[in-house]
Protein backbone atom coordinates (compact mmCIF):
# COMPACT_ATOMS: atom_id res chain seq x y z
CA UNK A 1 0.00 0.00 0.00
CA UNK A 2 2.81 2.38 0.79
CA UNK A 3 4.09 2.12 -2.77
CA UNK A 4 0.80 3.50 -4.11
CA UNK A 5 0.45 6.16 -1.44
CA UNK A 6 2.57 8.87 -3.08
CA UNK A 7 0.57 8.59 -6.30
CA UNK A 8 -2.73 8.69 -4.40
CA UNK A 9 -1.63 11.84 -2.57
CA UNK A 10 -0.62 13.33 -5.91
CA UNK A 11 -4.09 12.59 -7.29
CA UNK A 12 -5.77 14.12 -4.24
CA UNK A 13 -3.54 17.16 -4.61
CA UNK A 14 -4.63 17.56 -8.23
CA UNK A 15 -8.26 17.10 -7.20
CA UNK A 16 -7.92 19.88 -4.62
CA UNK A 17 -6.10 22.19 -7.03
CA UNK A 18 -8.99 21.76 -9.48
CA UNK A 19 -11.34 23.06 -6.81
CA UNK A 20 -12.87 19.79 -5.66
CA UNK A 21 -12.96 18.55 -2.07
CA UNK A 22 -11.16 15.61 -0.52
CA UNK A 23 -14.48 13.75 -0.33
CA UNK A 24 -14.77 14.06 -4.09
CA UNK A 25 -11.23 12.80 -4.65
CA UNK A 26 -11.50 9.68 -2.51
CA UNK A 27 -13.86 7.79 -4.89
CA UNK A 28 -11.34 8.16 -7.74
CA UNK A 29 -8.70 6.35 -5.72
CA UNK A 30 -11.27 3.86 -4.37
CA UNK A 31 -11.98 2.69 -7.94
CA UNK A 32 -8.44 1.37 -8.36
CA UNK A 33 -7.94 -2.36 -8.00
CA UNK A 34 -5.25 -2.26 -5.33
CA UNK A 35 -4.79 -2.56 -1.59
CA UNK A 36 -4.79 1.21 -1.16
CA UNK A 37 -7.83 1.46 -3.45
CA UNK A 38 -9.60 -1.03 -1.19
CA UNK A 39 -8.72 1.06 1.85
CA UNK A 40 -10.07 4.18 0.19
CA UNK A 41 -13.19 2.20 -0.69
CA UNK A 42 -13.60 1.45 3.01
CA UNK A 43 -13.19 5.16 3.72
CA UNK A 44 -15.89 5.92 1.20
CA UNK A 45 -18.19 3.27 2.71
CA UNK A 46 -17.61 4.63 6.21
CA UNK A 47 -18.65 8.09 5.03
CA UNK A 48 -21.61 7.10 2.85
CA UNK A 49 -23.04 4.01 4.53
CA UNK A 50 -22.11 4.62 8.16
CA UNK A 51 -22.52 8.41 8.18
CA UNK A 52 -19.02 9.16 9.42
CA UNK A 53 -17.23 12.37 8.59
CA UNK A 54 -14.00 12.20 6.60
CA UNK A 55 -11.81 12.77 9.69
CA UNK A 56 -13.70 10.04 11.60
CA UNK A 57 -13.27 7.62 8.71
CA UNK A 58 -9.56 8.48 8.43
CA UNK A 59 -8.99 8.02 12.17
CA UNK A 60 -10.78 4.67 12.01
CA UNK A 61 -8.49 3.65 9.11
CA UNK A 62 -5.41 4.75 11.06
CA UNK A 63 -6.46 2.43 13.89
CA UNK A 64 -6.77 -0.47 11.44
CA UNK A 65 -3.48 0.05 9.61
CA UNK A 66 0.06 -0.49 10.88
CA UNK A 67 1.91 1.63 8.35
CA UNK A 68 3.47 4.80 9.73
CA UNK A 69 3.53 6.40 6.28
CA UNK A 70 -0.17 5.82 5.76
CA UNK A 71 -0.93 7.15 9.23
CA UNK A 72 1.14 10.24 8.45
CA UNK A 73 -0.66 10.76 5.14
CA UNK A 74 -4.10 10.27 6.67
CA UNK A 75 -3.21 12.67 9.50
CA UNK A 76 -2.18 15.22 6.90
CA UNK A 77 -5.49 14.67 5.10
CA UNK A 78 -7.37 15.29 8.38
CA UNK A 79 -5.35 18.47 8.89
CA UNK A 80 -6.10 19.63 5.35
CA UNK A 81 -9.79 18.83 5.80
CA UNK A 82 -10.09 20.61 9.14
CA UNK A 83 -8.17 23.68 7.99
CA UNK A 84 -10.46 24.17 5.04
CA UNK A 85 -9.65 27.51 3.49
CA UNK A 86 -7.58 27.85 0.35
CA UNK A 87 -7.60 24.63 -1.62
CA UNK A 88 -4.38 25.49 -3.40
CA UNK A 89 -2.57 25.57 -0.04
CA UNK A 90 -4.09 22.22 0.91
CA UNK A 91 -3.14 20.81 -2.49
CA UNK A 92 0.43 22.02 -2.01
CA UNK A 93 0.62 20.35 1.41
CA UNK A 94 -0.43 16.99 -0.02
CA UNK A 95 1.87 17.48 -3.01
CA UNK A 96 4.80 18.17 -0.70
CA UNK A 97 4.06 15.07 1.38
CA UNK A 98 3.90 13.04 -1.82
CA UNK A 99 7.28 14.37 -2.97
CA UNK A 100 8.78 13.63 0.43
CA UNK A 101 7.58 10.04 0.28
CA UNK A 102 9.03 9.63 -3.21
CA UNK A 103 12.36 11.01 -1.97
CA UNK A 104 12.37 8.54 0.91
CA UNK A 105 11.75 5.66 -1.50
CA UNK A 106 14.58 6.87 -3.74
CA UNK A 107 16.93 6.97 -0.74
CA UNK A 108 15.88 3.45 0.25
CA UNK A 109 16.56 2.24 -3.28
CA UNK A 110 19.98 3.88 -3.34
CA UNK A 111 20.86 2.36 0.03
CA UNK A 112 19.79 -1.07 -1.19
CA UNK A 113 21.75 -0.57 -4.40
CA UNK A 114 24.91 0.29 -2.44
CA UNK A 115 24.54 -2.84 -0.29
CA UNK A 116 23.93 -4.94 -3.36
CA UNK A 117 27.03 -3.51 -5.08
CA UNK A 118 29.23 -4.41 -2.10
CA UNK A 119 27.79 -7.90 -1.97
CA UNK A 120 28.31 -8.32 -5.71
CA UNK A 121 31.98 -7.38 -5.46
CA UNK A 122 32.42 -9.77 -2.55
CA UNK A 123 30.72 -12.55 -4.50
CA UNK A 124 32.93 -11.97 -7.54
CA UNK A 125 36.04 -12.06 -5.38
CA UNK A 126 34.92 -15.29 -3.68
CA UNK A 127 33.77 -17.00 -6.85
CA UNK A 128 36.43 -15.97 -9.35
CA UNK A 129 39.48 -14.22 -7.92
CA UNK A 130 40.18 -16.45 -4.91
CA UNK A 131 39.83 -19.71 -6.87
CA UNK A 132 42.01 -18.37 -9.67
CA UNK A 133 44.70 -17.36 -7.18
CA UNK A 134 44.41 -20.73 -5.46
CA UNK A 135 44.80 -22.66 -8.70
CA UNK A 136 47.73 -20.48 -9.71
CA UNK A 137 49.35 -21.02 -6.33
CA UNK A 138 48.67 -24.76 -6.55
CA UNK A 139 50.41 -25.01 -9.92
CA UNK A 140 53.33 -22.76 -9.01
CA UNK A 141 53.62 -24.11 -5.46
CA UNK A 142 53.60 -27.68 -6.62
CA UNK A 143 56.46 -27.04 -9.03
CA UNK A 144 58.67 -24.59 -7.13
CA UNK A 145 57.85 -24.96 -3.46
CA UNK A 146 57.58 -28.72 -3.37
CA UNK A 147 54.01 -28.64 -2.06
CA UNK A 148 52.25 -31.90 -2.13
CA UNK A 149 48.96 -30.83 -3.66
CA UNK A 150 47.69 -33.67 -5.71
CA UNK A 151 45.19 -33.53 -8.49
CA UNK A 152 42.49 -34.77 -6.14
CA UNK A 153 43.12 -31.82 -3.76
CA UNK A 154 42.76 -29.34 -6.57
CA UNK A 155 39.59 -31.06 -7.82
CA UNK A 156 38.09 -31.10 -4.31
CA UNK A 157 38.85 -27.42 -3.84
CA UNK A 158 37.31 -26.56 -7.20
CA UNK A 159 34.23 -28.75 -6.84
CA UNK A 160 33.45 -28.55 -3.13
CA UNK A 161 35.40 -25.89 -1.23
CA UNK A 162 34.85 -22.81 -3.41
CA UNK A 163 31.20 -23.53 -4.31
CA UNK A 164 30.59 -24.13 -0.60
CA UNK A 165 32.08 -20.75 0.25
CA UNK A 166 29.82 -19.12 -2.37
CA UNK A 167 26.76 -20.81 -0.85
CA UNK A 168 27.58 -19.43 2.57
CA UNK A 169 27.77 -15.89 1.27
Amino acid sequence: MEVELAQALQELSITLSLGYSLEQGIPRIAKKQSLLGNEFLRLEQDMLEHGKSLPQALFRAMERLDSEQIKQAFSQMVFVYEQGGEKSVAAEMLEQLSREMVREKILEIREYQAKLSAQSVFFIVCSAVVPALFFGFAVVGANFLDLELGTEHIWLAGLILFPGINLVF
